[in-house]
């Protein structure tokens, strides 16, 4: 009986070992791709995407790192969602692809993980008790941005640039866990490529149900190998878009990045910082901009008047004068836009089920688009705070209606594979500004609620007593306490960049931004004042 065993257990070694030698061949012949290869969509493969984002989430309890990684890896080996695991590739026409191994191993795992654990409380190191966070004095502040703490947000040995990821055999996504005595850091780094900041948060979402035992609950992930939006932006419409034919030219592209140049030795390299807002302080910044409290439904949002006070802090670097035009510009996910596309169940659908939940299919990859305004700067520093506000808010609702989006699209496609030649390989972007025009772009993912829809609780350890349950923990242990986005090895392009992460269980809003310095002095100056 044991020499039986012993023979199998020699054949099924044997087996291994010539599988791995025949897959080894195989690699030689031309053509040969044992991989499943997944398209990436037309509205994801463009210059501009080609950057890697890393979201970083803080929690002030103590988290089973090994669990995270282990319910990640069983969410992305689900049927549907194991293109999340695949390899970046580009095909011989220079089109992005993802390859998707046949089985998930050490060799080739679905997901990058590496796990730092520090012996001590996050206050007691000496760089980590300068990670933002709340005080209790009631008064806006301004800490060191995302790129002070990429020791503790990613593995020295984890790829940082595009290209790592087309001349590597690395997973899309890598997790890093830091653990402290305290808490935890949990980063997501992606390619910008694959999907949006809302994709990624629907990512985590279903991550968070597979982590609680809801599988049940784990969404349809749609896209996977069709793309939902290839008939957006096919047809011409009898309406135009409000910015047509009025991009930069390849000429006016080269203008611009004199611009840029020039501006960087005017003042100075972008410096990264992250901005805690206390409720009291939008409260005066609401007023500044005429949003009394309680008034009821007001024309202008938070966002809006948040839009228009950080284009004032980009600008001022400027004189109060200064005729030079600035285009602030503000994304916008198209998911909840274009109904026809991403179907949602309406209230009288989702009362008919009853207690059955049906999660709604998650898109994870990009659908965003921009909305821009085109004003003075004159107008940005001087003007009072609501009438740019305003301004925003014009804009906003003229852009992201379904028939502009469709127009912008028409537009994008037209640049897409309207060039042939040397153009179509430079794959240049379309920009609505103009050559000398200061850019402010303010990215507000306030509406994803990460600090409530993110549920990491059943990862929570109390050290004396192993893993334990919400009840156990408080109502928002394993919520996220803070957050940040980090754009590894920015571009000249990434310049007056502002993300709002949303509102903290205080009601303090975080925001992160890149600028000069000059005008992080300015901003100083103006939170004393708040």
């Amino acid at each position: 009986m044991d020499y039986q065993l012993v023979s199998v257990l020699q054949w099924t070694a044997w087996i291994d070992i010539v599988g791995k030698f025949l897959d080894w061949l195989c690699g030689f012949l031309p053509g040969f791709d044992p991989d499943e290869i997944y398209p990436l969509h037309p509205f994801d493969d463009t210059n501009e995407k080609r950057k890697m984002l890393s979201w970083t989430l803080r929690f002030d309890n103590i988290l089973d790192a090994d669990l995270l990684h282990y319910s990640l890896v069983k969410l992305i080996d689900r049927p549907g969602w194991r293109k999340m695991g695949g390899r970046l590739r580009e095909n011989s026409d220079g089109k992005l692809e993802i390859h998707v191994p046949d089985k998930f191993n050490l060799d080739r795992p679905a997901v990058r993980y590496t796990h730092d654990e520090f012996d001590l409380e996050m206050e007691e190191e000496p760089r980590v008790w300068k990670l933002p966070k709340s005080d209790s004095t009631g008064k806006p502040s301004i800490h060191e941005g995302p790129p002070a703490f990429r020791y503790l947000t990613k593995n020295p040995d984890m790829p940082t640039k595009f290209s790592d990821y087309l001349k590597n055999d690395q997973p899309i996504m890598s997790l890093h866990v830091a653990s402290f005595n305290d808490g935890a850091l949990v980063t997501i780094t992606w390619p910008h490529a694959v999907t949006d900041m809302m994709g990624m948060h629907g990512l985590i979402q279903a991550w968070c149900e597979v982590l609680g035992d809801r599988e049940d609950n784990v969404p349809e992930m749609i896209g996977v190998h069709k793309d939902p939006m290839r008939s957006l932006g096919r047809l011409k419409l009898r309406e135009k878009y409000v910015f047509a034919g009025a991009h930069l030219s390849a000429l006016q592209l080269l203008q611009s990045l004199v611009h840029m140049v020039m501006d960087r030795m005017t003042h100075g390299e972008m410096e990264s910082k992250t901005i805690c807002l206390p409720a009291t302080s939008m409260s005066k910044l609401k007023m500044d901009a005429g949003i009394a409290s309680g008034s009821g439904k007001a024309l202008i949002t938070e966002g809006d008047v948040l839009a228009a006070w950080l284009a004032r802090q980009a600008c001022s670097i400027l004189p109060l004068s200064s005729d030079r035009p600035v285009t602030l510009s503000i994304p916008f996910e198209a998911r909840s836009k274009l109904p026809m596309i991403f179907p949602r169940p309406s209230t009288a659908e989702m009362e008919s089920w009853g207690e059955v939940y049906r999660p709604s299919p998650v898109y994870i990859g990009n659908a965003t688009f921009m909305t821009h305004l085109h004003i003075p700067a004159s107008a940005v520093l001087s003007a009072p705070l609501g009438e740019v506000a305003h301004a925003t808010r014009a804009a906003i609702l003229q852009q992201t209606s379904e028939s502009q989006i469709k127009a912008a699209s028409y537009e994008m496609r037209r640049r897409q594979e309207g060039f042939g030649g040397l153009l179509s390989k430079l794959r240049l972007p379309l920009k609505y500004t103009t050559p000398d025009s200061m850019p402010v772009t303010v990215s507000n993912w306030s509406r994803m609620n990460v600090f409530d829809t993110l549920d990491f609780s059943p990862a929570v350890i109390n050290k004396n007593i192993g893993v334990v349950t919400r009840s156990m923990t408080g109502l928002k242990a394993g919520r996220p306490t803070y957050n940040h986005v980090d754009i590894l090895s920015p571009s000249m392009d990434d310049r007056n960049k502002f993300h709002i992460s949303g509102k903290d269980h205080q009601g303090n809003t975080w925001i992160t931004g890149r600028m000069a310095s000059a005008a992080w002095d300015a901003m100083e100056e103006e939170l004393a004042w708040l």
